[in-house]
């Protein structure tokens, strides 16, 4: 899991679709879901905690023409080696367990790379 750096918020992308290409063509591949306070990886159904992620980068669309498009969307790799992305909706309606948990992760990061 790369450690090097703590990710900043990166708004290269106008929309998520742009986003989830760039992604994939990252080789992020694999898609996230959040359930019970655990990233959980929809191709393979593991469950992972906030010390098993690496949150690599993140990206916030602000939606101007599609309000559709106001999310944030992570950048994440895992203790066994899955790389992917997850969505999540930016402002009001984001969900505030899942920012936490992310928080949590890069906070582990950091704490990582002061060791």
């Amino acid at each position: 899991m790369d450690t090097s750096a703590n990710p900043s918020a990166l708004n290269q992308y106008d929309t998520v679709a742009e986003a989830l290409q760039a992604a994939r063509q990252r080789q992020y591949t694999v898609p996230f879901s959040f359930r019970n306070g655990m990233l959980v990886s929809e191709s393979s159904g593991q469950f992972y905690d906030a010390t098993q992620v690496c949150v690599d980068a993140f990206h916030r669309c602000e939606g101007y023409t599609d309000p559709s498009d106001s999310a944030i969307i992570y950048f994440l790799n895992t203790t066994t080696g899955e790389r992917g992305w997850l969505v999540d909706a930016y402002g009001p309606q984001g969900n505030a367990e899942l920012a936490a948990f992310m928080a949590a992760a890069m906070a582990q990061q950091s704490r990582s790379i002061k060791s």
